[in-house]
């Protein structure tokens, strides 16, 4: 006879080094039933945008049972639990060679009660490719090309060894696969940019350049007052907003090794949003800094030359951010989703 529990609940089961969840237990299904509740749909759904996107990635689970009844009826209701599991993924349109599923009833309990609500579960293991994917699109629009990627590589491929992953860094000239994570490099101009006013990133036959890391960041800003003039603050037409973008406007120029490393900053920075939801920083020497705010360089540092020197310059993580990116690499999800199913 079924008997409803209540909400469903899901804990980690195991953690990295770095305290990551690589394996969750779903728990609290109903005696004698095998429905799946809301909270384990929510972490199901996380866990479908991992498997998306790398085809590489696995996940297998175990179908558990309390031991309140007999063996044969304990290891039904186990295998019934985990294929309502692999039925809600295949719904997702996870492939079925991405998914592994076992039931093991009774056996190995976790809790010494005869009816224990993390009994009733099924466990989720996550099995992370070893190659992470960074697609460059159009990275050739920015000079020299291999000196960007290599600044990106230095500063992302330690991360990733630090997570037990490999990085591979793919240059195309359209989006053809989407790899784990993705950076566009696209043509600017007032008619392209989804934000209005200056590209901050050097001229491209007489347009811009800026990076398009996600549909929702983008490096570009605005000014109200003259942009050949970035050191004018005074506007005789009214009050004048001067962001960082319109300061870098004439600070590069494309094909400039500065101008290279200048870009792969800003999109490491972008990734920092992007992999583990890393917040900005008033530290000028981190990679978040932010940069349009009230925490800009000081007007003493805003020569051309002094510009052209930070900006270019080798910045950094601190702990606790590359803590959030190995856990955000170690899992593949990368919109900390999983570090905030941790803190629970």
């Amino acid at each position: 006879m079924s008997r409803a529990t209540g909400e469903g609940k899901i804990r980690p089961l195991e953690t990295s080094r770095q305290g990551c969840p690589t394996a969750f237990l779903l728990y609290n299904f109903d005696v004698g039933g095998c429905g799946l509740k809301t909270l384990h749909k929510g972490l199901l759904d996380r866990l479908v945008k991992i498997l998306e996107r790398n085809p590489e990635h696995r996940i297998r689970l175990v179908g558990r049972a309390s031991r309140s009844g007999s063996d044969s009826v304990n290891m039904q209701w186990s295998r019934r639990r985990v294929e309502a599991v692999a039925r809600y993924l295949k719904e997702a349109r996870v492939p079925d060679d991405q998914v592994r599923t076992e039931f093991i009833g009774e056996s190995a309990p976790l809790s010494a009660d005869l009816e224990s609500e993390e009994d009733r579960s099924v466990e989720l293991h996550l099995q992370i490719a070893r190659v992470l994917t960074l697609v460059l699109v159009d990275a050739h629009r920015v000079r020299p090309t291999w000196a960007m990627v290599e600044h990106i590589r230095e500063v992302i491929a330690p991360l990733a060894n630090r997570a037990g992953r490999e990085l591979r860094i793919v240059q195309q000239r359209i989006l053809e696969r989407s790899g784990e994570l993705s950076i566009t490099f696209e043509p600017g101009g007032r008619g392209k940019k989804p934000c209005g006013g200056l590209s901050i990133l050097g001229d491209e036959a007489g347009e811009s350049v800026y990076v398009g890391a996600h549909e929702e960041l983008r490096v570009c800003g605005e000014s109200q007052g003259d942009p050949r003039d970035p050191m004018n603050w005074e506007d005789p037409h009214g009050p004048r907003h001067l962001e960082h973008t319109s300061q870098l406007e004439h600070v590069f120029e494309n094909g400039e090794p500065e101008f290279a490393r200048f870009v792969a900053n800003t999109a490491v920075h972008e990734l920092g949003h992007i992999m583990a939801k890393l917040e900005h920083t008033e530290d000028r020497t981190n990679f978040m800094f932010d940069q349009g705010g009230s925490a800009n360089l000081p007007r003493e540092l805003r020569t051309r030359e002094s510009m052209r020197r930070y900006w270019s310059s080798r910045l950094t993580f601190n702990s606790d951010q590359e803590r959030r990116l190995v856990c955000a690499i170690q899992t593949g999800n990368f919109s900390g989703g999983l570090e905030m199913v941790r803190k629970k």
